[in-house]
């Protein structure tokens, strides 16, 4: 922009020194012609400008989401492998309690980031739900406990999507 601001002025210059010297010869319609040439490209030039800066602008402004996108997701997956670390090593049927207490741990964790990724935390809470209340209906059987196991390693494998895969986790 600053480029046009001085672009502008030195183009208003040039016209009133060439009106000046072209106006002792007597070409007026020299003068003329010359000095609407001018305009013209000086606006041309200024309007180029003016684009140009607006386009860099969102270009930086793309970059700049991306990066927050990025840094973002970097955070999910930490806060996600933490996560993880604080789980059993194990998940089996017999231990419902830790299996529920995962569930609802990975429900925690994708609602407090649900402005990242809201299709999956709704879809998970969804599904999630409807498992935990058909276990509740079933509680005492084995049905209740695999049920639930199916939840807890169902968690565990988005919970480990999310933190980047099997690679990044330490297990």
């Amino acid at each position: 922009m600053t480029e046009s601001i001085v672009s502008n002025i030195g183009s208003i210059a040039s016209i009133i020194g060439l009106a000046f010297v072209l106006r002792d010869n007597n070409s007026s319609s020299t003068v003329t012609r010359l000095i609407f040439i001018i305009v013209v490209l000086s606006c041309t030039t200024s309007y180029l400008i003016y684009k140009n800066s607006k386009f860099e602008s969102s270009q930086y402004q793309a970059i700049a989401k991306s990066f927050t996108n990025s840094m973002n997701q970097r955070k999910i997956s930490q806060e996600a492998s933490a996560l993880l670390s604080t789980f059993p090593v194990v998940v089996n049927h017999y231990e419902t309690g830790d299996n529920e207490g995962i569930i609802y741990s990975v429900l925690g964790f994708l609602e407090s980031h649900k402005d990242g990724h809201p299709e999956l935390y709704s879809q998970f809470k969804t599904n999630v739900l409807a498992d935990i209340e058909e276990a509740k209906a079933t509680r005492g059987t084995v049905k209740h406990k695999e049920i639930m196991e199916h939840g807890a390693k169902t968690s565990i494998r988005l919970l480990t999507g999310l933190a980047g895969g099997y690679k990044n986790q330490q297990r």
